[in-house]
């Protein structure tokens, strides 16, 4: 559950003018898309654009983004998280599932129990703006962490540490 609504009625919550939502991509369901023009026609802050994003537009989206909010209610592991990092992007994100494992200096993490977890960390990436550009360093860093090459050598490492455990037995 990609956990829009939550998004869509916290975000409505935020009284600042000068900031913007934007939504892009396909929309799973009519009743969430729906609520998502309903909610861009009654907030002009919230901007819908609605269609399969090709892979070579993603780039526009993230951007023109300042940060990427996650308001997953259930979720294992996220894909779009870590594209959002390969992007530099600090991210807000709930504390569930494999994104419990994400650093916490890429962004703003919240608890999905807490009602106003999401609205307190959407918040505090509102009022700590200074935070931003070195979250953004810190998510490009973790990205460059999870590369092919980089996740061969740990492997490999590991691997090798078993065999000498192994041979150490013996």
């Amino acid at each position: 559950d990609k956990g829009i609504p939550e998004l869509l009625k916290t975000f409505s919550k935020i009284k600042k003018q000068n900031i913007k939502l934007l939504i892009a991509g396909n929309c799973g369901d009519e009743e969430s898309k729906e609520l998502l023009e309903y909610y861009s026609k009654k907030d002009k802050r919230i901007i819908f654009k609605e269609g399969f994003i090709e892979d070579n537009k993603i780039q526009n989206y993230m951007n023109s983004s300042d940060i990427v909010i996650f308001p997953f209610r259930k979720i294992t592991t996220s894909g779009s998280v870590i594209l959002a990092s390969s992007f530099g992007k600090p991210i807000i994100y709930p504390n569930i599932g494999g994104l419990k494992e994400l650093p916490k200096n890429i962004g703003f993490p919240y608890n999905p129990q807490d009602k106003q977890g999401l609205f307190n960390s959407m918040t505090k990436s509102i009022q700590n703006q200074n935070k931003l550009k070195e979250y953004s360093k810190n998510s490009l860093d973790y990205a460059k962490k999870l590369s092919w090459k980089n996740i061969s050598k740990n492997t490999l490492r590991i691997y090798k540490k078993l065999v000498e455990k192994k041979e150490n037995v013996k």
